[in-house]
């Protein structure tokens, strides 16, 4: 079951991440950050959703000579579900389900049932209608995230720097958390401070994808 998967993710996580082989250690990070993405659902960490499943589906789609069962399109089509009963579909989420519908840019993805049908349900979330329902369920999951002290207030050094959120891309609100890096000729990255504690909270590594750990926040 998961428990079990993330269990295994944990006691992994605790070998160098140096120790492995690239796709070994490319492995680790997708199914973290997908077992990640699953238990934010289920807190209703709705800031971390997204760039989990975006994290996991670009580890995913390096993994070329040695693929994992866990797909791009499985993955696209769990997060669909999720802001789709939110009334939360983005534009970028919007384009990888009409890929999908589409069968990819050749069309190649529809010549399988098991594509055929995952086009259906691609389809099948994107022609739904945003309910009072959903948009309810949206506004009564934001309470479940987490807010650290001053997160109303902007921070000051994003104010002056113009720094973004480094897995969301919006503008820093309160407090952020710089994230270290193991190169340094590597750009430096922050992250809101409240999104930091619930991606911490889910999924161990960094979500800069070096391999490092979060550590305690």
């Amino acid at each position: 079951g998961r428990g079990g998967a993330r269990e295994v993710c944990r006691w992994v996580c605790c070998v160098g991440m140096t120790l492995m082989e690239d796709e070994e250690r490319i492995t680790v990070l997708a199914y973290e950050a997908y077992l990640g993405a699953q238990e934010a659902m289920e807190k209703g960490y709705a800031s971390v959703v997204s760039p989990l499943f975006n994290f996991a589906r670009d580890r995913a789609s390096r993994l070329v000579e040695r693929p994992i069962p866990l797909t791009c399109e499985v993955m696209t089509i769990e997060e669909g579900r999720y802001h789709a009963a939110r009334g939360t579909l983005h534009t970028s989420l919007v384009q990888l389900l009409q890929s999908i519908v589409m069968g990819g840019a050749d069309g190649s993805g529809l010549e399988t049932e098991e594509g055929r049908l995952r086009g259906d349900e691609a389809k099948y979330i994107l022609c739904g209608h945003l309910t009072t329902a959903a948009k309810t369920k949206a506004a009564s999951e934001e309470k479940l995230q987490v807010y650290p002290a001053g997160w109303t207030i902007p921070s000051a050094a994003s104010r002056r720097a113009g720094v973004r959120c480094f897995i969301s891309g919006a503008q820093i609100q309160g407090p952020e958390l710089w994230l270290s890096q193991l190169t340094p000729e590597a750009p430096a990255a922050a992250i809101s401070l409240a999104d930091a504690v619930m991606w911490n909270a889910v999924c161990c590594f960094s979500p800069i994808g070096d391999g490092q750990l979060m550590g305690s926040l």
